[in-house]
């Protein structure tokens, strides 16, 4: 599906207004992981066993793209939150098959 012109000036509409309301607004803001952690309620993701890993993949992601809330009119919400979900899939997997833990994101943090 294409975005139209009208999508896209609505869509722009919604972002100024966000921003402006987290300006006036800051405690509003949701935290990330909050956010994702609701997105896999009851739903069996690796996400809802492991809000430590959340937290830290949300830290690394935080620190990269601080408004992630109000991003570019090409991106949205849900992808930084799918990729928030990505990487804790990632690095459970990659627990699971070493018996690591954090150390993964802690090894991707080190300079």
């Amino acid at each position: 599906m294409t975005a139209t012109s009208g999508d896209r000036a609505r869509a722009s509409a919604r972002q100024q207004a966000l921003t402006a309301h987290f300006e006036r607004f800051p405690a509003d803001r949701p935290r990330l992981a909050a956010v994702a952690l609701r997105r896999v309620a009851s739903t069996g993701h690796p996400a809802e066993h492991h809000p430590d890993i959340v937290e830290a993949v949300v830290k690394r992601v935080e620190s990269r793209e601080p408004d992630w809330m109000i991003l570019a009119a090409d991106e949205t919400v849900d992808q930084t939150v799918d990729q928030v979900l990505h990487h804790v899939e990632m690095i459970v997997a990659g627990s699971v098959a070493e018996g690591g833990g954090l150390r993964h994101l802690e090894r991707a943090e080190a300079p």
